[in-house]
Formats: C-alpha cells, structure tokens, sequence
C-alpha cells in the first residue's frame, strides 16, 4: 500500500507538471488558433497540439521517474500513444462541445475539470497496461 500512494502521488506530480505544461501552451495555441472566423474548431487544432507536446513531456517523466519501467520502450511508447491519443480526442470533443454551448469567456474553466476526470482514469490503465 506504500509504495502504491508513493507512486500515485510521483504519478500526480508528473501530471500536475504536465497538466500545466498542457493549459499554458493551449491558452497560447487558442490565442494563436483563434484567428475571428467565428467558429470554435480552433480549440481541437490548440488541443492537439498542446497535447503532443505536454504528452511528449508526460511519457519520459513517467517511463524514467514514475512508474521506472522495465519494458522496452517500443511497447510502453505505442501504448502511451494509444491513452494519449484517446485522451485528446475525449478533451478536444468535450470541451469544443461545452464552448460552443456555453460560450465562456475563457476556454480554460470548460478544460480543467474535463482534463481533471481524464487524468483520473489515466493513473490506473497507465500502471496496469501502459508501464
């Protein structure tokens, strides 16, 4: 049970780091993205690719730190790429749904607690199938 919470809190660290890796490069892409056509697509285009990168981060930190793997990283990796990508999907769907039905001021208080959820199904499919 020990070394459970201390992995588990490594594990939160390491999302923590990443989650707000993630929100500072998704609120510069959504300036970025947002070019006034009026449609709120460009939070899938700031999603993704705030995501490829914070997950990049995400990946070595919890291989090498976290979880200490002792799989080849070929199979950690296409795994991780998997979630990652599943992850994305359900963040970007979600919160360009709720911004379109909401329209708030600023995208990040539709993203954190839908990333908040996310991240809370990550911890146990990553220690059990990912590393």
């Amino acid at each position: 049970a020990q070394t459970f919470g201390f992995t588990f809190w490594k594990y939160a660290l390491s999302g923590l780091s990443s989650s707000l890796l993630d929100l500072l490069l998704f609120s510069v892409f959504c300036d970025i993205f947002d070019v006034g056509s009026g449609s709120s697509f460009y939070v899938v285009y700031a999603t993704a690719a705030a995501r490829i990168i914070s997950a990049t981060y995400n990946y070595l930190v919890n291989y090498y730190l976290v979880f200490r793997s002792r799989r080849s990283k070929g199979g950690t990796l296409g795994r991780y790429v998997l979630l990652a990508a599943w992850q994305m999907i359900c963040s970007a769907g979600l919160v360009t749904l709720f911004v379109m039905l909401l329209h708030p001021a600023d995208e990040l208080f539709v993203k954190l607690p839908i990333d908040l959820l996310l991240f809370l199904f990550n911890y146990r499919i990553q220690k059990k199938y990912v590393y």
